[in-house]
C-alpha cells in the first residue's frame, strides 16, 4: 500500500458511519462472498462504524435479531431451487425499508448480491438521497451449474450479465474483488464505475506455522461443493495419484448441493479411505487443515478472486489452480504453484505427483506464496472500503 494512499486516507478522516449491508443468504450460505462480507463487517465495526444487516428469514419468525453481535433485520423469503436450502431470496416493502433506513439513520447502503432485496433497498436509498453501492460477487457460472443443461448456454450467460448490469447501473458504484472481475463487467458496459477491492485475508490469523505439513502428503480443497467448483476433477485424479503415492490423503472442506454425488463418486472409485469429507468446520479446524496440507488444489471453473487461495498462500502452501478462462484465481499462480487443464483429471494428477515427489520445489513455492500474499492484507481492503464510503458521502 503506497504512502500517498495512506496520506489521502488520513485527509478524508474516519467519520463514523451507519452502514446497512444487504445480504440475502448471510447466515444461510457458507461461501466466499459471505465469508468476505462478515470479515469486512467485523473490521468496520472494530473501527467504530455501526454495521447493520438485512437478510432473508430462516425458520425463525423474528423480524429482527442480534447475530454475531450485529443487528440483523429479516425479511420474508424462499429458497432458490437447486441451492440445497442454502440460498434464499428475500422480499421487502418500500414502507418497511424506508422506516428502517430512517430509524437507524443509515449513511450508506451496501448491497452484496443483485437480488430483489438489494434492488428494493437501492431504490429506496436513491429516493431518500442515501448513497449506495453494490459488490459484484456473482458470475453467470454460479447459476448455470444449477439449471438444466438445455438452458445453460452463452445466451443464458449474456442474459445474466444484462440483468446484473441493469442493477449495477442503479447504484453510485460497483466493487469488484479483482481486476479480472472488473474487466468482465466492462466488456458489457465500459461506462460502469467499478472499483477493485480484494476480499483480503487476515495475515495475523492465516500464517505459516512450523508444526504444519503431513508425513504422507496431504492435498486440500476448500469451497462449496457445487458444479462450478469442479470438485469431481480432483476426486477423479486421486486414483492416479494414489498409484504413485499410496499414502496420499485428500481433505475436502465444504458443503453444497453436490455433496452426496461426490461422496458416491469417491466410493465408486474405491478411494473412500483416501478422502476425508469434513463438511463445515470450525475456524480452528480450518486453520489446522491448512497447516497440515502439502498442496492446495482449486479446480474451479469460475472464481472472481478466490479467498481460499489467499488463505492457503498465507499459510505458505504451493497451489495448483485450473487454467479456466473464467477464473481470477489463475492470476495467483506466480512461481508459487502450477496450473492444469480445466476438467482434465489426468493433467491434474500429473501436476500433483510432480509436486509430491519434489519437496524442495514445494518449499520454495510455499515461500513464494507467503511473499506474494502480503499485498492482500484485509486491513488494506478495509482502508480502501472506508475511503470509498467517505468519497460517496462527500459527493452531492
Amino acid at each position: 500500500m503506497s504512502k500517498k494512499f495512506l496520506r489521502e486516507s488520513a485527509k478524508i478522516g474516519h467519520e463514523k458511519l451507519a452502514i446497512m449491508i444487504v445480504c440475502d443468504p448471510l447466515s444461510h450460505l457458507v461461501a466466499g462472498s459471505m465469508i468476505s462480507t462478515i470479515r469486512l463487517a467485523n473490521h468496520l465495526r472494530a473501527r467504530g462504524h455501526k454495521v447493520i444487516f438485512a437478510e432473508a428469514k430462516n425458520k425463525s419468525k423474528e423480524d429482527k435479531i442480534i447475530w454475531k453481535g450485529f443487528k440483523v433485520y429479516k425479511f420474508f423469503s424462499f429458497f432458490l431451487p437447486g441451492s440445497d436450502g442454502q440460498y434464499p431470496l428475500a422480499f421487502a416493502t418500500k414502507k418497511r425499508i424506508r422506516r428502517i433506513l430512517y430509524e437507524e439513520k443509515i449513511d450508506i447502503v451496501h448491497a452484496i448480491d443483485p437480488t430483489p432485496l438489494s434492488i428494493a433497498f437501492i431504490k429506496v436509498a436513491n429516493e431518500l438521497g442515501i448513497k449506495n453501492l453494490i459488490h459484484a460477487h456473482l458470475q453467470p457460472e454460479n447459476i448455470a451449474f444449477g439449471i438444466p443443461k438445455i438452458l445453460n448456454s452463452e445466451r443464458f450467460k449474456k442474459l445474466v450479465y444484462k440483468y446484473m448490469i441493469w442493477i449495477y447501473r442503479k447504484t453510485a458504484m460497483v466493487i469488484s474483488p479483482s481486476k479480472f472481475g472488473k474487466e468482465l463487467l466492462n466488456q458489457h458496459d465500459r461506462n460502469l464505475k467499478i472499483h477493485v477491492i480484494s476480499n483480503g485475508v487476515s495475515l495475523e490469523r492465516f500464517k505459516v506455522l512450523s508444526n504444519g505439513r503431513s508425513k504422507n502428503g496431504n492435498l486440500l480443497f476448500v469451497g462449496r461443493l457445487a458444479g462450478e467448483k469442479s470438485v469431481d476433477t480432483i476426486i477423479k485424479a486421486m486414483p492416479l495419484v494414489i498409484k504413485k503415492h499410496p499414502e496420499v490423503k485428500l481433505d475436502i472442506v465444504g458443503c453444497g448441493p453436490l455433496s452426496k454425488k461426490l461422496h458416491t463418486l469417491a466410493m465408486e472409485l474405491e478411494i473412500g479411505r483416501s478422502i476425508n469429507f469434513h463438511g463445515r468446520v470450525t475456524s480452528a479446524k480450518l486453520l489446522a487443515l491448512y497447516q497440515m496440507a502439502d498442496i492446495f488444489v482449486l479446480p474451479s471453473v469460475a472464481e472472481l478472486e478466490g479467498i481460499v487461495v489467499l488463505e492457503a498462500m498465507a499459510c505458505g502452501k504451493p497451489i495448483i489452480i485450473s487454467d479456466s478462462k473464467d477464473s481470477a484465481a489463475t492470476h495467483f499462480v506466480d512461481v508459487n504453484g502450477l496450473t492444469f487443464k480445466l476438467g482434465n483429471h489426468h493433467d491434474l494428477a500429473s501436476k500433483i505427483s510432480f509436486l509430491l515427489q519434489n519437496e524442495i520445489i514445494r518449499q520454495k513455492m510455499g515461500q513464494r506464496s507467503s511473499k506474494n500474499v502480503r499485498q492482500y492484507d484485509i486491513r488494506a481492503s478495509v482502508d480502501k472500503l472506508e475511503k470509498l464510503y467517505n468519497s460517496l458521502r462527500c459527493k452531492t
